[in-house]
């Protein structure tokens, strides 16, 4: 039947024709097979994306063959159900989202979900509840923000409001009377009633995470009761399997966080409330039944930890060890929802607050002419996160041995790693005085729980950016300490050593205490080097923790050479020449990246300038000099050659380069650009000419641009004046360009006398406005609003529509610091 339905629409011309064939045809409920019906609903499902596209006329799908669709929906067994699932999606998307076409979907759709076997309880039902409710939830999940980006504030999609008045708030009484005899089982799940729970779960965040219909509002109290008691009814403790109810109840729960995260950060009229209530349910509530229990360690973890250490660090202690940045989607946990859901709540602001005559803070709406709001509002994080962390002890020699303890205190430190964004805008003595008392003392212990030290290495990596430079001592003895963790006869240290690798690379931010670190974690590598190295378990653990110190030296290497040189800091060693050096390897890099996309040439070019003009190479390294200046100008002209026909920002970072290759060897550089170009140095002359005059938009802005652009205008001009008359045009242009970049670089130097002159004069009109400190300054540096956000990016939209190009690599956003160390070269 299949290869005969193949045959025909292959003989067809009429691709909606093909269609109707194909769904009348491909996937009876009864006959054959269930794999030659999922095969035909695969063909089915590729035939459609191919053919179901725009608003051509073409691509219309007549009443007779959706209902058909929708028939066999509501009939076929989950396996049909989600390949054909996508077919539905694919015609809805181009004619109920876009359109606002098929209205008799709706109010059919709502028939057939009061009318199915779980919900109508009728013997003769021949619509299947979940079927039912899987096409509601894709009926759903298209409808999200920025379907039309024109519109600076876009309003609740008439269709989903249509969709949340006629099915969604009647299916929330389902819920919950779902949910009440799924409660009432206490311990058992009934696998039909779970996974409506999370098909609904699923359809109210679609319907939530970008709009929030007008209909499902007045709802959101006891909806967020409901959701709450679910959360509550969640276990950690036990082995959950693919076909186990409880999997189905925890992926709800998961859900769940995603949901109150949707109405915290997208619905706050709704969510925050003063004092208490977050998505109007008692906040210690949520906190202490849902989000917390998802946090502390249980015997998964344990199980794992011992099993598989390495997927265990990359659920838990991710890393950019691990090359992951930040969670990678597909480790997105329960206790992830939880710390994303901690972190958004803790930056929550609370109720505003006052000060009684009697000293103590009091709620209160604030009056008309306070000043300063933040004064009179303190963060969630402040008020109740940190306050219900504190209950729980901190684990010591005398209180180790109790399991409870150590369990709930891994949760508190996950807890402290998604607080990141709440601790940075925290005072410096507020993290010092959470670090050394809630997280340090765990290293003084004299038996370390493993799970908890590499959660608190986890921790100290998390918290990188907002440490005090006063605890660096001590936070590096502490990480050093656990580096040096051997195994113990029952358990392996393995995640506490890499854990503690991966804190020290984001701690790293001197070149001699980098490279001091990177030698202690080599060598205490080294010494774990296990005794039956061809056993092949411990090898590829030994090996994967060596492959750790390697890219924690490679990310040193590159923060140190490749990013601009602060003042006082020594230039690195000259660079040793083996088959293909360190340099060598970072120049390669590089040079792809001058190809590539607009933002990685302009990073790409800046890297150029580093590497030739920063590192001190010797005699015996000066080829190593000299390849990378031919590769990056080979790169540099052939990406020109790519736009030169009209000016443009990106001209700038590619004609420096050349520039800063040419400075050095001229000889080369010329025989390079004329290989590659006829005329190729006279194109690139004249280019640089011009981008050196006040007639180029973006133009050279920074003194070390203009300053490069001079001293190769002047060796141009100088091996120009050494040729004939063929080249007089081009040192005319070049001599004008360079008489008046000159100017601006003479201008650039007094400005930057003049302000170091009265540098100090400056300093101490600053400490005199800090005397005088108004809390109305801070209006002064305000963040961009969420309406003012809307607004910029609604006219970005409309001039991408309008053919307006936008560069990726927006000028703007470039640092333009060139780091110039110019000498002369051996080529004159």
């Amino acid at each position: 039947m299949v290869q005969a339905s193949i045959y025909i629409i292959m003989e067809l011309d009429d691709s909606m024709g093909a269609f109707n064939f194909m769904v009348r045809n491909s996937v009876p409920k009864g006959g054959e097979n269930q794999g030659q019906r999922v095969a035909a609903a695969t063909y089915l499902k590729n035939f459609t994306r191919q053919n179901i596209k725009g608003n051509g006329p073409k691509s219309k799908v007549s009443k007779e063959l959706k209902d058909h669709l929708m028939r066999i929906l509501l009939q076929v067994e989950p396996a049909v159900v989600k390949v054909l699932i996508e077919v539905f999606r694919i015609i809805v998307v181009a004619e109920f989202v876009e359109q606002n076409c098929w209205p008799e979907l709706v109010p059919e759709l709502r028939s057939a979900i009061w009318n199915s076997n779980l919900i109508n309880n009728g013997t003769s039902c021949e619509w299947n509840t979940i079927n039912a409710l899987t096409v509601l939830q894709a009926l759903i999940r298209p409808f999200q923000y920025f379907l039309n980006p024109k519109v600076a504030k876009e309003p609740v999609p008439p269709q989903l409001e249509l969709i949340a008045k006629e099915i969604l708030v009647s299916l929330l009484a389902v819920f919950h009377h779902l949910l009440e005899k799924a409660l009432s089982t206490h311990g058992g799940t009934e696998l039909e009633a779970e996974k409506i729970l999370l098909i609904v779960c699923k359809c109210i965040y679609f319907t939530v995470r970008s709009h929030m219909p007008s209909a499902l509002a007045p709802s959101l109290p006891s909806l967020c009761q409901n959701l709450t008691r679910l959360l509550d009814s969640l276990s950690f403790d036990h082995d959950v399997t693919s076909e186990d109810g409880q999997l189905l109840r925890l992926k709800a729960g998961k859900r769940i966080l995603l949901i109150f995260c949707a109405l915290v950060t997208r619905h706050r009229k709704y969510s925050d409330k003063p004092g208490m209530e977050i998505g109007f349910t008692p906040f210690f509530i949520l906190l202490d039944s849902a989000i917390f229990p998802a946090l502390v360690l249980n015997e998964k973890d344990i199980s794992e930890w011992d099993e598989d250490a390495e997927e265990y660090i990359r659920k838990n202690l991710p890393s950019e060890l691990e090359e992951i940045s930040g969670w990678r989607e597909d480790l997105f946990t329960a206790r992830k929802s939880a710390i994303n859901l901690l972190g958004v709540i803790s930056m929550s602001k609370g109720p505003p607050t006052v000060i009684s005559c009697n000293g103590s803070a009091a709620s209160s709406k604030r009056k008309k002419g306070e000043k300063n709001k933040r004064d009179n509002q303190r963060s969630m994080g402040d008020l109740f996160v940190l306050p219900f962390l504190s209950k729980f002890p901190l684990p010591s020699d005398a209180n180790a041995s109790k399991a409870s303890i150590i369990n709930d205190y891994y949760g508190v430190l996950m807890a402290f790693g998604g607080l990141q964004d709440f601790l940075t805008e925290q005072q410096t003595g507020y993290i010092t005085v959470l670090v050394r008392a809630r997280v340090l003392p765990l290293y003084t212990m004299s038996v370390i729980p493993p799970y908890l030290v590499a959660a608190a290495n986890w921790v100290l990596g998390e918290l990188a950016s907002c440490l005090p430079e006063d605890m660096s001592a001590d936070i590096y003895s502490s990480l050093l300490k656990a580096l040096a963790m051997p195994d113990n006869k029952d358990t392996s240290c393995h995640p506490v050593r890499v854990s503690a690798a991966g804190a020290i690379m984001e701690l790293l931010e001197v070149v001699e205490r980098g490279f001091a670190a990177l030698a202690v974690m080599a060598k205490s590598w080294e010494s774990f080097l296990p005794e039956d190295f061809e056993q092949i378990e411990s090898s590829e653990k030994w090996a994967s923790g060596q492959a750790a110190i390697g890219k924690a030296l490679s990310a040193l290497l590159q923060q140190t050479w490749l990013a601009p040189m602060h003042l006082g800091m020594p230039s690195p060693p000259a660079p040793p020449v083996p088959q293909q050096s360190i340099i060598e390897g970072i120049g390669a890099f590089v040079r792809e990246a001058v190809l590539q996309y607009s933002s990685a040439t302009w990073r790409a070019c800046s890297c150029v300038h580093t590497l030739l003009h920063v590192p001190c190479y010797s005699t015996e390294t000066e080829d190593v000099k000299q390849s990378l200046a031919i590769a990056f100008s080979q790169a540099a002209f052939s990406r020109f050659k790519q736009i030169q026909s009209k000016p443009c920002s990106l001209w700038k970072p590619l004609l420096l380069v050349i520039s800063s290759c040419y400075l050095w060897y001229p000889d080369t550089l010329e025989a390079i650009l004329e290989k590659d170009m006829n005329g190729g140095f006279t194109t690139w002359g004249s280019a640089l000419a011009f981008a050196c005059t006040g007639s180029f938009e973006p133009g050279l802005v920074a003194k070390s641009e203009i300053k490069l652009g001079v001293m190769t205008l002047a060796k141009v001009i100088e091996r120009l004046l050494e040729q004939d008359n063929s080249v007089v045009g081009l040192l005319r242009d070049c001599f004008s360009s360079l008489m008046e970049a000159s100017k601006r670089l003479k201008e650039a130097q007094d400005e930057t006398e003049d302000e170091e002159s009265n540098c100090e004069t400056e300093d101490i009109d600053e400490e005199e406005d800090d005397t005088d400190y108004d809390d109305d300054s801070e209006d002064e540096e305000r963040e961009e609003t969420e309406e003012e956000f809307l607004e910029r990016y609604a006219k970005a939209a409309i001039a991408l529509d309008d053919d307006t190009i936008v560069e990726e690599g927006d000028v703007e956003d470039q640092e333009h610091d060139i780091e110039l160390v110019y000498k002369s070269s051996k080529q004159t």
